[in-house]
């Protein structure tokens, strides 16, 4: 497939479509000392039992 002929990779909304949406995620890195503080992915269906940064969308 080429990428140009897929409408959902358009920079700029078809003609009476919703305007473009952008979803922006955000990372904290809290610090004290020489420690992090992370959090540990449960009961998620995308990686499940790892370590991450806590984040929002």
């Amino acid at each position: 497939m080429n990428p140009r002929d897929d409408s959902r990779l358009a920079a700029t909304p078809a003609s009476g479509s919703d305007p473009l949406t952008l979803v922006v995620g955000v990372h904290l890195v809290l610090t004290n000392a020489d420690r992090v503080l992370l959090g540990r992915r449960r009961n998620t269906a995308y990686a499940n039992g790892l370590w991450h940064l806590p984040a929002v969308h």
